[in-house]
């Protein structure tokens, strides 16, 4: 925070002297102009604020979380084989780990059975 000291006084004049004094002291508020990107701003809220934005922020995610798992739980986030058949063939058998999962999860588990 800036003091006012003696030296820095000296010129000014009184209006601007209270002024600054009021600035200070936090009466009266600081403008801050828009900045020149404004525009584009509100039309990316305006965006935002869309049923198909919305839709396809869901869409999004899901496919952020596909690759967060391939990532993280099966250790996809550096290739090992070499080349780009190497790394097709890498990333289809990660896919196909994947497609397996969640197809398991459809199965419905058995019935427990009880004992007599």
């Amino acid at each position: 925070m800036h003091f006012l000291t003696a030296g820095r006084l000296q010129g000014l004049s009184l209006v601007l002297l209270a002024i600054v004094l009021l600035r200070w002291v936090g009466l009266v508020p600081v403008k801050v102009p828009r900045s020149i990107h404004e525009a584009a701003r509100d039309k990316a809220r305006a965006i935002a604020k869309t049923e198909a934005y919305v839709v396809s922020r869901r869409e999004r995610k899901k496919v952020e979380m596909l690759f967060a798992h391939l990532k993280r739980i099966l250790r996809l986030d550096r290739l090992r084989l070499r080349g780009p058949s190497g790394a097709r063939d890498e990333f289809l058998l990660a896919a196909t780990a994947q497609n397996l999962r969640k197809l398991a999860k459809l199965i419905p588990a058995p019935a427990p059975v009880m004992a007599t």
